[in-house]
C-alpha cells in the first residue's frame, strides 16, 4: 500500500489521499508523498495510531463506532 501511495503521487494521480491506518511504518511514504505537494489525511481507530504518523499527515481523524454506524446505516 505504501508503494502504491508513492507511485501514484509521482504519477500525479491524486491531490489528496486518505490513509486509513495508524501504522507508523507509513511515515516514510507519507514524507515522500508530501514532497510532491500532496495532501495526506489520516483516519485511524482509537488507541491504534502512531503519533509520528499523525504529525506528518496534514489532518488526522479518529474513526469512532458512531461514525461507522452512520456510514453503514446501523
Amino acid at each position: 500500500m505504501a508503494v502504491d501511495l508513492v507511485e501514484n503521487a509521482y504519477e500525479d494521480n491524486f491531490d489528496i489521499a486518505v490513509l486509513v491506518s495508524g501504522d507508523g511504518d507509513f511515515v516514510p511514504a507519507v514524507r515522500s508523498v508530501k514532497k510532491r505537494n500532496k495532501v495526506i489525511k489520516n483516519v485511524y481507530f482509537k488507541n491504534s495510531s502512531s503519533r509520528n504518523l499523525k504529525n506528518f499527515c496534514d489532518e488526522s481523524l479518529e474513526l469512532t463506532k458512531e461514525m461507522l454506524d452512520k456510514l453503514f446505516n446501523k
